[in-house]
Formats: structure tokens, sequence, C-alpha cells
């Protein structure tokens, strides 16, 4: 069976990726209705009744439609390597000849913004703290977007991560001593100090 990604809820249904497709489902499981058939798509986000996300198959450019599956429209012309959304801002990052982008879309208006060249993947928006992954060197960083301090979290390169309230796990990928090349379920704090191990031999 297919693998479900980017989860998303809004009121009875759930939306999600499975395979080539953009399905929901009535949370008690009653029906299930694709609303986006024409290829893989990442980065799903629901917001104001708008679904947005990266249509690969368009070289990864944004595009949005409505929950119903309606109204499909581009909203960036550019292929993307990521995008999120926080306080009615897109964010999305792209590289162009050699330079990397972070610029943000407001949805109510339509103006955009540079926010920094930075070489942005899989970014977590909170309380004004961008963290994310460089594409440069696989280390996780933080860039505060009101005094636009960027600050670098892990001296070791991951793959994936989440952000809690409590602290950030993330999955080890480098060599060193501490961190086993690409396994291993491991914490820090919000400040980046006191790595801890949580699991030695997960993998994802």
């Amino acid at each position: 069976s297919s693998s479900l990604w980017y989860l998303n809820l809004l009121d009875d249904w759930l939306f999600y990726r499975e395979g080539k497709a953009i399905k929901r489902i009535k949370t008690d499981g009653s029906r299930v209705d694709t609303i986006f058939g024409m290829g893989y798509v990442l980065d799903l986000h629901l917001i104001d009744n708008w679904l947005y996300f990266i249509f690969i198959e368009d070289d990864s450019k944004v595009y949005k439609m409505t929950v119903n599956g309606e109204e499909l429209q581009r909203v960036i012309n550019k292929g993307v390597s990521d995008i999120a959304i926080y306080n009615n801002q897109l964010y999305y990052s792209y590289i162009e000849g050699e330079t990397a982008y972070l610029k943000t879309l407001d949805l109510k208006d339509g103006e955009e913004k540079l926010i920094a060249n930075l070489h942005i993947r899989d970014m977590i928006l909170q309380d004004n703290i961008i963290y994310y992954i460089d594409g440069n060197n696989n280390k996780l960083y933080q860039y505060n977007l009101i005094t636009g301090r960027l600050e670098k979290l892990t001296e070791v390169e991951i793959t994936k991560f989440l952000w809690t309230g409590k602290g950030i796990y993330f999955m080890g990928k480098g060599e060193e001593e501490f961190v086993h090349p690409g396994k291993g379920l491991y914490k820090i704090c919000l400040d980046g100090k006191g790595i801890e191990m949580i699991n030695d031999n997960l993998f994802m």
C-alpha cells in the first residue's frame, strides 16, 4: 500500500497525499475523495480553505486549490525547494544560479519580499523563528525573523528534525563519534544546547 504524507485536518475531513494524488477522507472513514490526481506533490499546507503545495510535475512550482479540488492555480512561478505558511505569509526557498533565496508571499495582498539569502530546506516556523536544515552542509540552523540573527544549532549533519516546545528531535547523518551515521534519534534544547541520545538504533 502507498504511504500517506502531509496530513492536514479541517472540520471532519483529513487531507493527505497518497502516491500521485491528493485525497481527503472523512474522519469517520465513511468517504474518500481524490481531489487532485495530476502527479506528485510536496509540502501540502491547508489554510483558509485553500491547499498549497509544490507540484513536482511542473518543475516544483507552487500551486493552490480549494479543499474541494477546485480553482487550481499557480502561486509561485518558479521552482522552489521548500515552503511553509506562517501568519498569512507563504515562505518559500529556491536556488537561482549559485544564489539561495528565502522570500515571502503575502497571502492577502500578494506582495513578495526577500527575507534572506539562505539555502533552506525542511523549514519549521515557530514564534518568528525559522528552524531549518542548511542545503549546503546539512546542519540545523535557526533564523530570527525579527532580529535577522542566524545561529547554527548542530555541528553534526542531520537528515530530519521535529520541533517541539520542549526541544528539537533529529536523525543523525554524519560520521561523528557521538552521532552514528544515518541512524539514531537525538534531542537538543531549543537553543542548541545539551545534545542527548534517545535511541541509537532507529532508522528513518
